[in-house]
């Protein structure tokens, strides 16, 4: 029996790992990847990921916006997938029709509590730019969670009126899907 008698070697060390690790992530979300089967980047771009022509950018971490959290937190994994390929600057604002419209409308949000929440927007760059320092990420990310802070508390306290607006619109706007939604219950 062959025993391997060649000694163990550490060919890369923990700080290399990382490198490595940072560096394939910039090239997928900042470079892009070639694709040469057009089916390919249409799968990409189903799941959310940013697509120009045979090119895919990743967000190798599967981030959503605040706005895509709930939508895809309230079992509408699909739409919060389908919006990024379809159009990654929509402000849900000006959303007017279709199926995002109807999650609006039976979501219990007001389309104005939406677009608090979706707020800081900013929507992705053609061509993604490069992740911040460290400094700048954690300033960014404690930015964001006192501006989430905020529009919390604003929408606990406008609860009962919010509630009763977001339903008065789904009967104005869609009695249909109001009913169907009232049928299943």
């Amino acid at each position: 029996m062959f025993v391997n008698r060649m000694p163990r070697y550490e060919i890369l060390s923990q700080d290399a790992i990382e490198t490595l690790d940072k560096g394939w992530r910039r090239i997928v979300s900042e470079i892009g990847v070639e694709f040469i089967l057009p089916e390919a980047v249409e799968i990409f771009a189903k799941a959310g990921q940013k697509t120009e022509g045979d090119n895919v950018w990743l967000d190798p971490e599967g981030h959503l916006c605040a706005a895509a959290t709930i939508i895809n937190n309230s079992g509408n994994t699909d739409l919060a997938m389908s919006v990024p390929s379809m159009n990654n600057y929509l402000k849900l604002i000006d959303v007017t029709e279709g199926p995002l419209m109807d999650w609006i409308l039976t979501s219990g949000f007001t389309q104005d509590e939406i677009a608090m929440i979706q707020e800081p927007f900013v929507g992705v760059r053609p061509q993604p730019i490069a992740e911040p320092p460290d400094g700048q990420r954690l300033a960014e990310d404690a930015r964001l969670a006192k501006r989430y802070a905020v529009v919390e508390k604003a929408l606990k306290k406008q609860r009962k009126a919010s509630l009763d607006a977001a339903v008065d619109r789904l009967i104005s706007e869609n009695p249909e899907l109001a009913a169907s939604l009232v049928a299943s219950m």
